[in-house]
């Protein structure tokens, strides 16, 4: 990350964000967000996952071009705004 000193407001600001996807693949625009520096991680919600093989597949295109260590998470909270059913995630 580019420290404060040397970079303006809207830098810096590009920095904190952490995107959610359209789709449950890491299509031709996600990946060129991605690429562009668009954003420092990912959430997941429930139109993005449908069983742990999607998921796995997902997260590692998603990783493809964030790199290894590119953050991706969900949201998992439950409740009654469960968005990802338990079966998707095991």
């Amino acid at each position: 990350m580019t420290s404060a000193k040397s970079s303006s407001a809207p830098l810096l600001a590009l920095e904190l964000i952490a995107a959610s996807i359209p789709s449950p693949t890491a299509d031709a625009d996600t990946r060129r967000y991605l690429f562009d520096g668009c954003a420092i991680a990912v959430f997941l919600f429930g139109r993005n996952i449908s069983d742990p093989q999607q998921t796995l597949s997902l997260t590692d295109a998603l990783r493809e071009v964030g790199g290894p260590e590119f953050p991706v998470s969900a949201d998992l909270d439950g409740g009654y705004a469960w968005r990802i059913r338990p079966e998707a995630t095991h």
